[in-house]
């Protein structure tokens, strides 16, 4: 809860079996973020994967990347609750690249990274 890892744009990953409390733990941390006047945003992989391959157009699509990418910390609640498509995939993969050594992520998952192909089965390359 120092958010010493918004200092250097680290990220966080948070795994465990369901009902152990990740997703209070990520909740708390955006709160700690707010607090200490950062900008947070909390949403389900589920709503933000929804949300993006829904987009039928170039620009909405890059607003709403552009609107996930701004917070300095976003919380990416239940990754690995549901399987998605490429798509879904790809959209992941260009958020969190957006991201990358910019601002902080946090993700809550209940799968262990090795199965992580299950979550993304068409997509090996970089979810393995």
């Amino acid at each position: 809860m120092t958010l010493e890892f918004l200092k250097d744009a680290s990220n966080v990953v948070l795994v465990g079996p369901n009902g152990v409390g990740k997703s209070m733990c990520a909740c708390n941390i955006g709160y700690q973020a707010v607090l200490a006047g950062h900008t947070a945003l909390l949403t389900t992989a589920g709503q933000l994967l929804g949300e993006l391959a829904a987009l039928d157009s170039d620009s909405g699509l890059r607003r709403k990347l552009r609107q996930y990418a701004a917070p300095d910390v976003l919380i990416i609640d239940e990754v690995g609750y549901l399987s998605y498509s490429n798509r879904h995939a790809d959209l992941l993969f260009e958020l969190v690249s957006r991201r990358y050594q910019h601002k902080s992520t946090v993700v809550t998952t209940n799968r262990a990274f090795a199965d992580w192909g299950e979550v993304f089965p068409t997509r090996p390359v970089w979810c393995r």
